[in-house]
């Protein structure tokens, strides 16, 4: 067995690659805004950041067109001509919506006339987020990567800057530049950039098929480029999505940049410009302009080339790469060496049947507890809603639940250890390579990170059960071992840091049970020394007690305060019909500050339908705010055989953020136009029961125009609701502004206000003799829909 001393320099050299790959991750350091001309800084970016992330620019608002106004702006002061793509994209589903959105554009003219670089990111924001990580940092990046080229020489390839708009709709602007614009045709490569938080290296964490000469590009173009194969296997099965999302389902090739840590910030009031890491706009800024000038001289129809590969950054080496073919030989090679160290310590005896199935009951139930001890450690302890997550990180959390697991080995060692000998550890490297060749079949791009160890470890197997020899006194062993100690953390360090950061106590299962399985495979030799000899005695004590310090500690600081508020939610609904009006919150307790529209002692009820929550609500009855009722105007109708084709117009005498329409026209009625777009019928019986709903964000001053057929004469009911993204205001309303501890939450479009209205048209009143035909009567502005995130948690339903 490895005597203490051995045990003790692996651990040391274990514990020193993970620091240096845990530093490796770290987002560049800024360049002043004295840095040279042809560099990117991001002092010089934070200029644009300060004029465009001070308030949220969600579609429609006054803020989202001086955001659009500012980066035209820019664009001509850098002598480049701005092109605004506008346009209308209709969707139907259950719901009818029309959305009119503005994308700004411009090109910088190559020396050829080959394919262009096409460059992405999007201006717009959910409500009540300044968005200065998503998306301002892009547009910042954008525009001062773009003042550094039109200083430089002119490029083989054009490039073209596309700032998407309605890209927190659905991703809207990017299809309404996919489907209508004539520059899609030019374009060879795709390069977006996103953010998931405020702060943290910037990943490319996306790419199309054959990416293995993109890969390459970005190793020579990038000062630290970040890109690690097993986040496109995540990517890809969750089900979110970006701009380069529709672009890759188009067929063209690219790369996805983002930076995700601090996500508790994302789409909260909180990603503002003050909590932005400037070093994250830095290595934005770095990809884009170097792979801009790299991709920008490259021949782009040979882009797709080199099959997918296999890819990662190692501390001093840069991105390593590999082929896929190349991924597969490795895990063969792998299991081929723990296949033969399994053979050879059955034939001499070390390894016994009975000792690696009592081995692996031992791992399956050790896994079982660390999944249940992750489990209630990130929900009553690390980031509980109700605790907060203080000034503690999720590192700190991780850092815990692994130190609970290695003191779990340790006593497993010490326990079982003398009994089972050599079993314990070899059953560890059988689940993990079992875990390598499920990895490498399933998800090719993150099988280095199993393959790679698998070998070290199975070769550190085979050395020590065919030899006689003293293991600290094997140097080859040791040597394999040392090898096994730093290769491991330097891959494993920023799977786990990236991963924790980017799903934070959610993330706590996952990791805890990835580490077990790491460690019985790869650890636990290290320490059987210690594990069965006199400081083995103490050493899993320590280590749980280490533990729980941590653990008390993010107890201790569990809280809210300014620096991490905790988020509420406050609505305000009115019923014109009713005349009534009530204050609403989805929280789960009250804090001081809901109590103050609420009261001490609110009654929980359900909500209104038409506010389109279905789940139970503190209410309580509000004051009525001096608001008019939404109208409706009659453009024109027409009599039908069954019925009438009505041209209808509805407006508001205010400016509203959000609209719903519902109509209960009945089984042979159906909303054929809106805004000027056609309405394709659904399939029969696929209507929605909510009689024909229309969803309309921002719409026109000038109103929501729509047509529709209707069966008989009526009367049409119309349930009009609008949403203003703000509390009303009056002397009947103090609203005390939110205490820095408290913020709005991110998962509802809180403070909002609904109004609602109910029309009722006597058809069998219309005069005939006024009928306009349908394809004469103008049509309202196109406006745009709402958020895809926000469409299921706040959509009105009668």
């Amino acid at each position: 067995m490895i005597r203490p001393f051995a045990s003790a320099l692996l651990t040391l050299l274990t514990l020193l690659a993970a620091t240096v790959g845990w530093r490796a991750i770290e987002p560049l350091q800024v360049q002043p805004a004295s840095a040279a001309s042809e560099l990117f800084s991001a002092e010089r970016a934070k200029q644009h950041l300060q004029a465009i992330a001070s308030t949220h620019r969600m579609l429609g608002t006054e803020s989202h067109r001086e955001a659009r106004q500012y980066i035209v702006d820019r664009l001509q002061s850098l002598g480049l001509t701005p092109e605004l793509q506008e346009g209308t994209i209709t969707q139907r589903s259950d719901w009818i919506e029309s959305y009119h959105l503005t994308n700004v554009l411009t090109r910088l003219e190559g020396r050829d006339q080959g394919k262009a670089v096409l460059v992405i990111g999007h201006y717009d924001t959910v409500p009540h987020s300044p968005g200065a990580g998503d998306d301002a940092s892009a547009v910042a990046a954008m525009l001062e990567a773009l003042r550094a080229l039109t200083d430089g020489p002119q490029l083989r390839n054009d490039l073209i800057f596309l700032f998407t708009d309605g890209e927190e709709m659905g991703l809207l602007g990017a299809e309404l530049f996919i489907r209508d614009h004539p520059w899609i045709e030019d374009i060879g490569v795709v390069l977006n950039f996103e953010a998931r938080g405020n702060s943290g290296p910037s990943l490319m964490f996306e790419t199309g098929p054959s990416n293995g000469t993109l890969i390459d590009h970005l190793s020579q173009a990038a000062s630290r480029p970040l890109a690690y194969s097993y986040s496109y296997e995540v990517y890809s099965r969750l089900p979110n999505d970006t701009d380069f999302s529709l672009f890759k389902r188009a067929g063209l090739p690219g790369m996805n940049f983002a930076f995700i840590e601090a996500v508790d910030r994302y789409h909260s009031s909180r990603d503002s410009l003050d909590a932005l890491d400037l070093r994250s706009v830095q290595h934005h800024g770095d990809y884009l302009l170097g792979l801009a000038r790299q991709l920008g001289e490259a021949q782009l129809d040979t882009i797709e080339s080199g099959g997918d590969g296999v890819y990662f950054h190692l501390p001093g080496l840069g991105l390593i790469s590999y082929s896929g073919s190349a991924a597969m030989a490795l895990t063969l090679l792998g299991l081929l060496a723990a296949a033969i160290a399994t053979t050879i310590g059955v034939r001499n005896g070390k390894l016994r049947v009975s000792g690696l199935l009592l081995s692996w009951g031992l791992l399956l139930t050790a896994t079982i507890l660390v999944g249940v001890i992750a489990s209630l450690l990130a929900s009553q302890l690390f980031g509980s809603y109700y605790l907060g997550n203080g000034w503690h990180s999720n590192e700190l959390n991780l850092l815990a639940l692994l130190l609970i697991i290695v003191a779990m080995l340790l006593a497993l060692n010490r326990w079982r250890g003398v009994k089972l000998g050599a079993n314990l550890p070899v059953a560890g490297l059988l689940l993990w390579t079992l875990a390598t060749v499920a990895i490498t079949v399933v998800a090719v791009g993150a099988s280095y990170l199993f393959a790679i160890p698998l070998l070290f470890a199975s070769l550190a197997a085979i050395w020590t059960l065919r030899s006689t020899e003293e293991a600290s006194n094997n140097s080859g062993l040791l040597a394999v071992l040392a090898a096994l100690a730093v290769a491991t953390p330097l891959l494993w360090t920023p799977f786990f840091d990236l991963v924790n950061g980017a799903l934070g106590r959610n993330a706590a299962p996952i990791l805890g049970v990835l580490f077990l399985l790491l460690a019985s495979c790869i650890l636990t030799a290290q320490f059987i020394g210690l594990g069965n000899g006199r400081a083995g005695r103490w050493l899993p004590w320590v280590t749980l007690g280490m533990a729980l310090v941590l653990i008390a500690i993010v107890r201790t600081g569990a809280g809210f305060d300014s620096q991490d508020p905790r988020p509420n939610s406050l609505f305000y609904a009115q019923d014109l019909e009713s005349g009534t009006a009530t204050w609403l919150s989805f929280d789960s307790q009250l804090d001081s500050w809901t109590r103050s529209f609420l009261s001490d002692s609110p009654e929980r009820d359900q909500t209104p339908s038409w506010i389109g929550f279905q789940t139970p609500a503190f209410v309580q009855p509000a004051p009525p705010s001096a608001v008019d009722p939404a109208t409706v105007e009659i453009l024109g109708h027409q009599t039908t055989d069954s019925g009438y084709q009505l041209q209808l117009k509805v407006s508001w005498p205010y400016p509203v953020h959000r609209a719903f329409i519902f109509s209960h026209l009945g089984d042979g009625g159906a909303i054929r136009e809106l805004n000027g777009n056609q309405i394709e019928p659904l399939p029969e019986g696929e209507e929605s029961a909510e009689g024909h709903p229309i969803r309309v964000f921002a719409p026109s001053t000038d109103g929501i125009g729509f047509a529709l057929e209707v069966d008989g004469t009526g009367p049409l009911e119309l349930e009009l609701v609008s949403q203003r993204f703000e509390l009303p205001s009056g002397d009947q309303f103090p609203n005390p502004p939110r205490p820095p501890e408290l913020q709005s939450r991110i998962s509802r479009a809180t403070d909002s206000s609904y109004v609602r209205t109910f029309v009722s048209l006597d058809l069998a009143l219309l005069d005939e003799a006024d009928t306009v035909p349908a394809d004469t009567v103008p049509a309202a502005d196109p406006t745009s829909g709402d958020a895809a995130t926000e469409a299921s948690n706040s959509t009105p339903s009668s």
